[in-house]
């Protein structure tokens, strides 16, 4: 053998065991940023696990998900599956502009949707046999706003038709709900697009004004104490130019899309402030009293780092609270909620005396039905985006897995 094929040999096994000693000698990620999921770590050495072989197969995906700059080689293979012919990378599809769509729904479970629309319809008998109103908003998602810019070969995505499903399976007379999505289009596609991130699954600032413009004109109508006269010129068009922002959808792409592709920007009251309510991270409570701005937009007081969504508006808290003393009603209102709703929650909370708002994915302590049980409400707000019509956020029984 030729001197050169040692050293290629050679310099073949130094970077396959100098890469795998340095992988092993650096501390363990709990989580990967890009990939939105917890890495998995060394697992625990036991007999019975190494005979049945267990123990090498976690052991195997331990060192994947650990391996020494691991997110620059995912990142450059993303690159190269970029340049290719292929639809979707990672399961996501950049278009022109910036923008990057999710793959839409493409089949419609009866099944699943006929438990969602069963537990909000039990769940609404519950609370009017003690006089508690129960309001589902569906709002419109990006994934079901925006197929009409993914490629016409692709199947069309049946998520109008699965959310139209549920709704016909509720029953009005317990659960009073309200489909926005013909709002949301009647000026037009592009400004339906114009109420979304490019490179996040949520709506930004417009669309989530306009949300919460709509929920208080529907609840006027039961309540003629909510102040149903919201106005774009009682509000201050807030932008943060020249800051990166990591959108859901461009981490899962590895960046490949510009950081500056989005501008995050705010509505901020000009007629009440939000440092005149009382915040609490949690249960009301005098050790949970906390500076607004310790829930909302807390990074861009700071201005620092790279926005997200989060950082725009509220992260995804288990429960938070709002008393607002200079409400002219005494409603005690409950929020259920996804991410969606981060946008519009603080500006709701100026229409009713106290707000409670509770994220079902993260609170492993109470289910919500305990949590309603447990506190009297005057009225429930189900305020999720209409992606999220099944699964375990309908589940109001339950704790999350």
């Amino acid at each position: 053998m030729k001197i050169s094929h040692y050293a290629l040999v050679i310099s073949f096994l130094v970077v396959i065991f100098g890469f795998g000693i340095v992988s092993k000698l650096q501390t363990d990620r709990p989580s990967s940023v890009f990939e939105n999921r917890t890495l998995s770590q060394e697992p625990v050495k036991d007999l019975s696990l190494i005979r049945s072989g267990e123990f090498f197969k976690q052991y195997e995906t331990y060192f994947s998900d650990q391996f020494l700059l691991r997110d620059k080689w995912v990142g450059l293979y993303t690159k190269l599956q970029v340049l290719s012919p292929k639809t979707f990378v990672n399961g996501y599809y950049i278009g022109k502009n910036g923008w990057i769509y999710n793959q839409p729904a493409i089949y419609t479970p009866e099944d699943d949707l006929k438990k969602s629309a069963e537990a909000l319809n039990e769940l609404g008998k519950t609370l009017s046999e003690s006089g508690t109103k129960l309001y589902y908003f569906p709002v419109p998602s990006k994934t079901n706003m925006t197929q009409k810019d993914l490629p016409k070969y692709l199947p069309e995505g049946v998520g109008e038709k699965n959310k139209q499903y549920l709704l016909s399976h509720l029953d009005r007379t317990v659960v009073n709900y309200e489909d926005f999505r013909p709002e949301y289009e009647k000026d037009g596609y592009e400004t339906v697009k114009s109420y979304y991130y490019k490179t996040d699954h949520h709506w930004n600032e417009k669309g989530g004004f306009l949300a919460y413009k709509l929920i208080t004109k529907r609840i006027h109508k039961d309540y003629e104490a909510v102040s149903s006269d919201v106005k774009k010129s009682d509000y201050e068009h807030k932008c943060y130019n020249g800051y990166p922002f990591s959108g859901s959808f461009n981490r899962m792409v590895f960046n490949q899309v510009s950081l500056y592709a989005d501008t995050v920007c705010q509505y901020i009251p000009k007629t009440y402030s939000f440092k005149d309510y009382d915040v609490y991270r949690g249960a009301v409570s005098a050790e949970n009293k906390v500076p607004y701005s310790n829930i909302y937009a807390e990074e861009l007081v700071n201005k620092t780092g790279t926005f997200q969504y989060g950082s725009a508006f509220t992260w995804d808290l288990r429960e938070f609270n709002i008393i607002n003393k200079k409400s002219q009603n005494k409603l005690n209102v409950l929020i259920l909620k996804d991410s969606y709703s981060n946008a519009a929650v603080f500006p709701l909370a100026h229409h009713f005396y106290k707000t409670s708002v509770f994220d079902m994915r993260y609170n492993r302590e109470i289910t919500a039905s305990d949590y309603i049980k447990n506190n009297k409400f005057d009225m429930v707000i189900i305020f999720y985006n209409d992606g999220n019509i099944m699964g375990s956020m309908y589940e109001f029984d339950k704790l999350p897995q």
